[in-house]
C-alpha cells in the first residue's frame, strides 16, 4: 500500500514536470519555423481549457476505474501528447499545427487525468492498511503538503531537465526522450500496483477491524461482515 502511496507521489511530480517541460523551448523552436505569437499564446492556453473542461468528468471516469487505472491511462495519454507536440522523429510527424494543438488538447486531458484522482488515491492507499494508525484530519493535512511539495520539485524539474534535453539534442528529440520517459513510467506504475485487476471496479475494502467497508448503509445492512 505505501508503494501505492509513493507511485502518487511520482505521478503528481511527472504532471508537474511535463506541463513546465515546454515552457523554456517551446515558443522558440516553434518561431523557428515561422508560427505566429498568437498561434503560440493559443497552444500554451489549450492544456489548460481542456484541463478545466473534462475535470467533472474524471468523478465519472473513477467511477467505473480505480483510481490506479485513470493515473496510469493518463501518464499513457501524456506520452502520446508530448510526442505530438514535439511532432516526433520516431513517429516520423512533420510540424503541423493541427499535430502540435492535438498533442496539447491530449496534454490537458491526461493532466486531468493524473492530477484529479491522485491526492484521493494517496489518502486511500494509506487508509486501508490496517497497520498503520493515523488521525484522519491530520492525514489529509500531511498528504494535502505532500502534495503540494511534489508539484513544486515537478514544476522545478521541467524547465531543468528541458534546458538540457533541448541544448544536447534539440526540441523535437527532447520531446520523444521525454514521451519514452511517461511511457516507462507508466509501465513500471502497472506493474508494481496492480497489473490488469486495477481496471476493474473498486472492490469494497476492509476495515481496520476486519470488516468489509461498503459505500451505502443498506448495503452494509443487507451484507455480511468478513472476519
Amino acid at each position: 500500500m505505501v508503494s501505492r502511496c509513493f507511485f502518487a507521489i511520482c505521478a503528481i511530480i511527472l504532471v508537474a514536470c511535463s506541463i513546465q517541460f515546454m515552457a523554456p523551448s517551446f515558443s522558440v523552436h516553434m518561431r523557428k519555423y515561422g508560427f505566429s505569437p498568437a498561434f503560440i499564446g493559443l497552444c500554451f492556453a489549450i492544456p489548460g481549457i481542456i484541463y478545466g473542461a473534462v475535470s467533472p468528468l474524471m468523478y465519472l471516469l473513477t467511477e467505473r476505474l480505480t483510481k490506479r487505472a485513470v493515473i496510469i491511462i493518463g501518464t499513457v495519454l501524456m506520452s502520446i501528447g508530448m510526442m505530438f507536440v514535439g511532432t516526433s522523429r520516431l513517429l516520423g510527424f512533420d510540424n503541423n499545427p493541427a499535430i502540435i494543438l492535438m498533442g496539447m488538447m491530449i496534454i490537458g486531458c491526461s493532466a486531468g487525468m493524473i492530477s484529479i484522482p491522485v491526492l484521493p488515491e494517496m489518502i486511500e492507499s494509506i487508509e486501508i492498511n490496517p497497520d498503520m494508525h493515523y488521525n484522519p484530519e491530520d492525514l489529509d493535512n500531511y498528504l494535502s503538503g505532500i502534495f503540494v511539495v511534489a508539484t513544486g520539485i515537478g514544476e522545478g524539474l521541467g524547465p531543468i531537465l528541458s534546458s538540457f534535453l533541448n541544448e544536447g539534442y534539440g526540441f523535437r528529440t527532447a520531446q520523444d526522450m521525454f514521451a519514452i520517459g511517461c511511457l516507462s513510467f507508466a509501465f513500471f506504475y502497472f506493474i508494481m500496483v496492480g497489473h490488469f485487476y486495477v481496471f476493474c471496479e473498486d472492490p469494497p475494502h476492509k476495515t481496520p477491524g476486519g470488516h468489509v467497508e461498503f459505500e451505502d448503509e443498506e448495503d452494509a445492512e443487507t451484507k455480511p461482515t468478513v472476519n
